[in-house]
């Protein structure tokens, strides 16, 4: 994988595929990443009090309690990457339709 600062890219067109490439690769981790901790949250449901597998919570919800912890700071470190690959996507786009240069 490369990066638009190691090499030169040639046009404008290109650096921008490259972009909405990025953009379109940390957009699918953070849908990943949110689902798998929409679904990590929702499995630690049944453990709580008053629930069906109260009685086995000790063993199995403390490791689901652990899991979730670590996918949300994964998930919000995902979402960041995603907004800031769209903000610099939006920046190339505009620049691109302004015409205006690269910058040195």
């Amino acid at each position: 994988m490369t990066n638009p600062s190691d090499e030169h890219i040639d046009d404008r067109s290109s650096l921008l595929e490259h972009a909405r490439a990025r953009l379109n690769r940390w957009k699918r981790w953070a849908i990943g990443l949110g689902i798998a901790l929409a679904g990590s949250v929702a499995s630690v449901v049944p453990f709580l009090k008053g629930h069906s597998l109260h009685a086995h919570a000790e063993p199995i919800a403390r490791y689901l309690i652990y899991l979730s912890m670590g996918l949300l700071f994964f998930f919000v470190g995902a979402a960041a990457l995603t907004y800031n690959f769209w903000v610099y996507w939006r920046s190339v786009k505009e620049d691109s339709k302004a015409g205006g240069s690269y910058p040195e």
